[in-house]
């Protein structure tokens, strides 16, 4: 089954979209205390990460096929402060970095209409350059400005690091059997393996034939009245004001909204024929944001309707999801008619079994390989003398030229390391990141090296935090790289370190 993690996933619309397309979840990141309860009530609780994203480690969730979401929209709405990279809920660099980490084969975001206004032009292609190239990150005291501008220096045909095909839509939930006019702007991605192309999924409802709030909401009692439904009590107070005048029950809803400062009761009422108004029940809102009628939502009136107002249609959701599914399985399909098992089955060697028959002679002497899978992980050797030092800084270091760099960025790429020497217990490790360094710098941290260097040698230093358990690779897809290391006249290295 496709594998997806959600970040910022409100109360689970869009979550829920996903689970009927066919997306088994493995984690929600959410940080409001209201939304993960109501996650929690109708999914398993051990899958709801209450925290700040920006604190929150995705390397125990690595190999996922899908990373979702909906970054706060509040930066652009426009009916808040619209300060876009100047709001500190501006979250899209922590979606950034979420599929930097995860490397899924595809994500899916999901914002307001206003994020596509012409002031906020620039700082959009900035979001789409930086989710192109999420390996690119933002460097210290680098302004986005800066920093989009060398994204868009890179050539996507040549560059060798993780990187994406982006698109984006601004989608009408009513042209999909929503009865609502709701206008939200969708960014897909498809990593750049991932050979078939993206293609947005074709309104199922003319205009002529859209749903209304009755088609949804038609078969209830009054709230006024007696009766037994959960979430569907009568909430007084509704006010008609210019402006504020209520979604009329023949037609499609307007957007229900959360508010920035509260709920808006105007998108949020009813009006019938006879010209009188009254809020939207809980169950209502939820009807009409095509969640199922048993879906629940904590908090009272006031919170649940905000959470209704934050969340993805579910059939829109469903929508795409299905779309993303679709396109993965036939990827999958593809791999399995060329003679491979489909990712989520594939045998992986035991390091305590003899290798087959025929398998590549992995950790030769001065010798790297490198898995081009998600994660991207490197196999490696070390001297002996070269273990505690690794142990005991987390550090890993090899040899390279400036050329050698440019000829391989996967390299820069690797997310997870294994290191293996005849004898010895292996070594597991996630790599967090990576320097570029002298043999000065390397002599700083403690690394005692003998023997000449070749003038202008450089050093790949991997930044390391130890793993427990193995992680999974497949060795037959591995190939090597750089291979023996780097020499220079007479002088040549015997082993990598």
């Amino acid at each position: 089954m496709l594998k997806s993690v959600e970040l910022f996933s409100g109360c689970g619309g869009l979550a829920k979209g996903l689970e009927n397309a066919g997306f088994e979840h493995c984690a929600f990141v959410e940080f409001n205390k209201w939304a993960c309860q109501s996650l929690r009530l109708n999914f398993p609780k051990h899958l709801v990460h209450e925290t700040d994203i920006r604190a929150f480690d995705f390397s125990q969730f690595e190999g996922v096929d899908l990373v979702a979401g909906g970054p706060p929209c509040q930066p652009f709405s426009l009916g808040g402060l619209a300060r876009a990279f100047e709001d500190k809920r501006d979250m899209f660099p922590q979606a950034a970095r979420a599929v930097c980490e995860l490397r899924p084969r595809a994500f899916v975001f999901e914002n307001v209409k206003g994020l596509l206004r012409k002031s906020f032009r620039e700082y959009f292609e900035y979001i789409v350059l930086r989710l192109t190239f999420p390996d690119e990150t933002q460097g210290d005291g680098e302004c986005w400005r800066k920093h989009s501008k060398r994204l868009a220096s890179l050539d996507f045909r040549n560059y060798k690091g993780l990187k994406y095909r982006v698109h984006f839509k601004l989608l009408n939930a009513a042209d999909f059997g929503v009865p609502q006019i709701r206008e939200r702007v969708f960014i897909v991605g498809l990593r750049s393996d991932v050979s078939s192309e993206w293609i947005w999924p074709l309104a199922t409802v003319p205009c002529a034939a859209r749903k209304t709030i009755s088609h949804a909401i038609g078969h209830l009692p009054p709230p006024q009245s007696a009766h037994k439904l959960p979430d569907h009590q009568f909430i007084d107070g509704a006010r008609s004001y210019p402006g504020h005048t209520g979604s009329e029950i023949h037609k499609p809803s307007k957007t229900i909204k959360a508010g920035a400062h509260g709920v808006p009761g105007g998108e949020n009422m009813l009006r019938f024929p006879n010209g009188t108004v009254r809020y939207m029940t809980v169950l209502e809102a939820k009807l009409i944001q095509t969640f199922p009628a048993n879906y629940k939502i904590s908090g009272r009136w006031g919170e649940a309707l905000r959470q209704i107002g934050n969340a993805v249609p579910v059939k829109l959701a469903e929508g795409i999801g299905r779309k993303i599914a679709a396109l993965l399985q036939k990827e999958d399909a593809a791999v399995f008619q060329n003679g491979a098992m489909p990712p989520s089955d594939v045998a992986y060697p035991s390091f305590d079994s003899p290798p087959p028959v025929g398998q590549l002679a992995f950790f030769e002497p001065q010798s790297l390989y490198l898995v081009n899978t998600s994660p991207v992980t490197l196999l490696g050797t070390y001297r002996k003398t070269c273990r505690d030092w690794i142990v005991s800084t987390n550090r890993y270091n090899y040899p390279v030229t400036n050329d050698e760099i440019k000829s391989c960025r996967p390299l820069l790429s690797v997310r997870r390391l294994v290191l293996r020497r005849k004898n010895d217990t292996p070594l597991y490790f996630k790599v967090s990141g990576h320097d570029i360094v002298g043999k000065k710098d390397l002599l700083k941290l403690g690394y005692k090296s003998g023997g000449r260097h070749p003038a202008g040698q450089k050093y790949i230093l991997y930044k390391l935090s130890p793993l427990a358990v193995a992680p999974k690779y497949d060795e037959s897809a591995a190939t090597p790289i750089i291979g023996k290391g780097c020499s220079s006249g007479r002088t040549k290295r015997k082993a990598n370190s």
